[in-house]
């Protein structure tokens, strides 16, 4: 049962089943979404949200209707949960309830460390180029507070959430990103500067959307055809991690540089 016993068909989801298959029948995964998310309660919300967020790994009506239903509870940890499986099929209102919930995420800590949960989720799945889900991601990343630090001494709070946004818009990359990386060449954290000096790269080579599925075989490397600032001197400037660090002021330099001309210039 949700947020005291309120039953899932209700009248903000009337009869939220899922779509059937070529049988007729609803589909087995779309049941056991269904039936986990009627099961939830205040005392396995935990252990729920760590695993059942990262076994739904396919899109449907009844996915949706369940996990969006979450983002409306009354209870942080169900919003959060709804958040991450809905961050992962790139849902433009799980954005909007991460960034309303992010101040409540970071007021856990110490302790529970959910927002950690979020983070990943945000980071490493979420690659809609939806104007308002860029501009939510461009005030999420500008936020570097760091808070606590994690049960691993890494530095956690609105950092976490930061550094995720900022590799959704690298990964991203496409127009409407651009200035929101060029500002956070600006960024007070140096994983963010990498970001978006990663991101103006990635944009200038035409190279493809970085997601799970291409960062395996390297495929995001590859430039697509018909790049327009796709020059030899553009592949020069974009730098490993390592060339980064050691020599970040050139790069940070270039990028600003090259924004400015073919962005901010009357002519570029």
């Amino acid at each position: 049962m949700l947020d005291g016993g309120a039953p899932l068909e209700d009248a903000f989801f009337p009869a939220a089943l899922a779509a059937p298959d070529q049988s007729g029948n609803t589909s087995c995964e779309d049941k056991v979404a269904t039936e986990a998310v009627a099961g939830l309660t205040d005392e396995n919300i935990d252990w729920e949200r760590s695993h059942l967020a990262w076994t739904i790994d396919h899109d449907s009506p009844a996915i949706r209707a369940q996990f969006t239903r979450l983002l409306h509870s009354t209870k942080l940890p169900f919003r959060a949960l709804g958040v991450m499986v809905l961050l992962q099929l790139g849902d433009v209102e799980a954005l909007q309830t991460l960034e309303k919930d992010e101040d409540a995420l970071v007021g856990l800590l110490p302790g529970r460390e959910t927002i950690l949960e979020v983070r990943a989720s945000l980071g490493t799945y979420y690659r809609n180029p939806d104007t308002q889900g860029i501009a939510i991601l461009g005030r999420l990343a500008s936020n570097t507070e760091a808070g606590h630090l994690s049960s691993a001494s890494t530095p956690i709070g609105h950092i976490s959430i930061a550094q995720s946004a900022a590799h959704c818009l690298r990964s991203i990359h496409s127009a409407d990103t651009l200035p929101i990386l060029y500002r956070l060449l600006s960024s007070p954290d140096r994983a963010i500067r990498y970001d978006a000096v990663f991101g103006l790269d990635s944009f200038a080579q035409n190279l493809p959307v970085q997601d799970y599925t291409n960062v395996v075989n390297l495929h995001y490397l590859r430039s697509l055809p018909n790049g327009r600032y796709n020059t030899a001197e553009i592949r020069g400037f974009g730098p490993s991690i390592g060339a980064f660090n050691n020599d970040e002021e050139k790069y940070l330099a270039f990028w600003t540089n090259w924004y400015q001309k073919n962005f901010l210039s009357a002519t570029p």
